[in-house]
């Protein structure tokens, strides 16, 4: 069965304008037989970007937009994998962040010049049969990923976070389903693929399978997951945001800063009340 990958975009934007997308799986091309000309662009525009500060310094009026450039240059680069199956490593510009067996993350950015401080772009690469495939993690939220913890045989959830604003930082768990395809989507934590949430730590227990996240500071949890600029489109979900606060809140939430999810084998629920008695 061929490896498919599931785009939050409804098309991408290839190495080359004129060219148009079909399947990227149809006449899948010889791993030896990289486009050159293409990869070398990639790379241009991947420097770009890590020089970005550059370039203001050199020219404090460019118009340079530095946010569509790296949008659409991850996009050029998980459509450049997946058609070329170019083995990730051999990309310049990209780091890779977190390997479990054959999944990595890998990730790239730019300075924003104001209190966000580095912005981070990552995607994540499966390797098949001698094959790489890769999905646009940064599409639906900015943020490296360190780790990587398999729940099951296609669960994986993937913990790491970026600089929010200030003092501010974002920590991120996010879970998404491997199987012939990668699903970026998966509905773990009510009808979002992640939690975010400031300056805190996520602890996995692979026994008990329960996810805890211990905070510094409390948020306003009645609130927070109505604000797109931490849950994006999925903050116009007025429905899963009250779920949300239901399962996050607990029964211990205001006194401890903390909350423990349980995952069921499919995502994860709030823990039993008297489970929480340890808190």
């Amino acid at each position: 069965m061929k490896f498919i990958v599931l785009f939050v975009t409804i098309s991408l934007i290839s190495c080359n304008p004129n060219a148009t997308d079909t399947n990227p799986y149809a006449d899948t091309p010889n791993p030896t037989s990289v486009n050159t000309e293409a990869s070398m662009q990639l790379e241009q525009r991947i420097q770009m970007i890590i020089d970005s500060s550059t370039i203001y310094i050199s020219d404090p009026h460019s118009t340079f937009n530095i946010t569509a450039h790296t949008e659409a240059t991850t996009q050029e680069l998980v459509h450049f994998i997946n058609n070329q199956q170019t083995n990730p490593e051999n990309i310049k510009g990209l780091e890779k962040n977190a390997i479990f067996e054959n999944i990595s993350t890998y990730s790239y950015g730019y300075w924003s010049g104001g209190t966000r401080g580095f912005i981070t772009y990552s995607i994540l690469t499966v390797q098949k049969d001698n094959r790489f495939y890769a999905a646009n993690i940064s599409s639906e939220i900015e943020a490296r990923f360190d780790s990587i913890i398999p729940l099951n045989d296609s669960l994986f959830l993937l913990l790491g976070g970026d600089k929010a604003y200030s003092s501010a930082y974002a920590h991120i768990a996010y879970m998404v389903k491997i199987t012939d395809t990668i699903d970026i989507h998966y509905p773990a934590f009510i009808n979002r693929p992640f939690l975010n949430f400031y300056n805190g730590a996520y602890t996995y227990n692979q026994h008990t399978k329960q996810l805890m996240f211990q905070r510094e500071i409390r948020e306003r949890i009645d609130e927070v997951f109505t604000y797109p600029d931490k849950y994006r489109h999925y903050a116009n979900d007025s429905v899963s945001s009250v779920k949300l606060y239901e399962m996050i809140r607990g029964i211990r939430y205001d006194e401890t800063k903390s909350f423990v999810l349980q995952f069921n084998g499919k995502h994860f629920e709030r823990l039993d009340a008297k489970n929480e008695a340890y808190l």
